[in-house]
């Protein structure tokens, strides 16, 4: 199975018969914007379900990072619309991380976003092949939730201004 992020789409291998793809990454925040996702952006579900990402983004010196809202539709339904600090996520987060992750969301300057990588937080960056987090034990949840297209938003407040991204995915099953 294969999720593309970006303007691009490349074909994949379905994870026990669920395909699930994204159809855009894109900043929705100014030209001023602290984080700025690239558009060779991707990220990539094996066949054995763990999601492998290749992320690029620009990033403005920050210190704190609130997301204001992290909202996620699916079918054009509300299903989470949630108020958070970046700086404090958990590591219990582990599809939230990796969605804010795929967006170039790595963390706050003292934290680390995830446990064993360590990205730059002001200037430009790339990291390939991070296994950012499996759905195996999740393809119940996702075959309930069903086919259809779901979009995520984050709207974040920093302490040298603002950013936002958004994604659209699809899941076919």
């Amino acid at each position: 199975m294969l999720i593309v992020i970006s303007s691009f789409s490349v074909n994949g291998e379905s994870c026990q018969g669920i395909l699930i793809r994204t159809n855009h990454v894109r900043n929705c925040g100014s030209e001023d914007s602290i984080i700025k996702v690239l558009p060779n952006t991707s990220m990539t579900s094996t066949p054995n379900c763990d999601v492998i990402s290749s992320v690029c983004a620009v990033n403005k010196k920050y210190n704190t990072g609130l997301v204001g809202v992290l909202t996620i539709y699916k079918n054009n339904l509300l299903i989470l619309n949630m108020t958070h600090g970046i700086c404090q996520m958990k590591k219990e987060n582990e599809i939230i991380r990796g969605i804010l992750l795929t967006q170039g969301i790595t963390g706050c300057p003292k934290e680390e976003f995830f446990l064993t990588i360590h990205f730059p937080l002001q200037g430009s960056f790339c990291k390939e092949n991070l296994k950012i987090f499996s759905f195996a034990k999740k393809l119940k949840l996702v075959r309930l939730i069903g086919s259809g297209k779901a979009f995520a938003r984050n709207e974040i407040k920093h302490d040298t201004g603002t950013s936002c991204v958004e994604s659209e995915f699809e899941i076919k099953i």
